[in-house]
């Protein structure tokens, strides 16, 4: 009886485990990235995860109902993160806004607007963060710094 309990218990943990591996690439598909703490609230509180990424995608995935474009509110998301000395997420918002068709110069206006009202921080960490996901992208020269010229998807923004 033990052994037969043993195999049900690790037949469970392989399910469970196929679940959450299911649920962590839906919400990597769906963000463009997938951060840590995704997987702390997958494990601790999936109901939680569940509500905020349903917010999640309300708000920042493309509805036809919605008047702002999604890569228009991405660069809101940037200027609002460098503002806020949110350097790391503001490396996922730049590789997202960069994904969904945004280019270094909108990246670069959105960062030097919020300057403006938060301080030359903000702007100098900020470009700090576009470099090295450019980087990354190999989309800057490291020397020159000049970034690539890319046209813009052409979504409305």
């Amino acid at each position: 009886m033990p052994i037969a309990k043993g195999l049900q218990v690790n037949v469970l943990s392989k399910i469970f485990m196929k679940v959450r591996r299911s649920r962590l690439d839906q919400i990597e598909r769906v963000r463009g990235y997938l951060h840590e703490s995704h997987k702390v609230l997958l494990a601790n509180d999936p109901d939680f995860l569940n509500a905020y990424d349903q917010l999640y995608r309300h708000i920042l995935k493309e509805r036809r109902e919605h008047k702002l474009h999604v890569k228009t509110k991405e660069l809101v998301v940037i200027g609002i993160l460098a503002s806020k000395g949110e350097y790391p997420a503001l490396e996922l918002h730049i590789k997202r806004a960069l994904d969904l068709g945004d280019t270094p110069i909108e990246i670069l206006e959105a960062l030097e607007a919020a300057m403006f009202y938060s301080g030359a921080p903000s702007l100098i960490y900020g470009i700090e963060s576009l470099e090295k996901v450019l980087l990354k992208m190999n989309a800057i020269d490291p020397k020159t710094k000049v970034m690539q010229k890319r046209e813009s998807s052409g979504a409305k923004k």
